[in-house]
């Protein structure tokens, strides 16, 4: 009988915090069942909004003529036909400057051919300013 009374006594100390333990793990799972519908609500919002700045950025590509690197970063501006015809006009009078500093005169036949190369491309700049290229 002592060992029987015994046996409960130990069977109850030993189911005891097993049934705690059981509690805890329900309460534990009630808990994150209730975190995954939360984060599932919050992803939800997120491609939302991430629809929307994508939309958003779109715009603004369309706006700048800019493209998007592969990291997310903004790319450099395509450049236009008159930028390109600035830079042109840049590195002519450049190079006429460079030879006036050797001491080439206008008369000079290099000299003549730049002045009249200066003259055409600033024309050309000219006409695709007004153009809005």
């Amino acid at each position: 009988m002592v060992r029987q009374f015994l046996s409960l006594i130990i069977i109850a100390i030993v189911s005891a915090p097993v049934a705690a333990l059981q509690d805890r793990s329900h309460d534990q799972i009630a808990k994150l069942e209730q975190q995954v519908k939360t984060l599932t609500t919050e992803v939800e919002l997120l491609r939302a909004q991430n629809t929307a700045l994508e939309s958003q950025l779109a715009g603004i590509r369309g706006i700048l003529k800019v493209g998007v690197e592969q990291d997310g970063t903004l790319a450099a501006p395509r450049p236009s036909e008159s930028d390109f015809c600035f830079e042109q006009l840049a590195e002519i009078r450049e190079t006429r400057n460079r030879l006036s500093s050797f001491g080439y005169k206008d008369s000079h036949p290099d000299m003549t051919n730049i002045i009249s190369r200066e003259k055409t491309v600033a024309e050309e700049c000219d006409a695709l300013v007004a153009a809005g290229t």
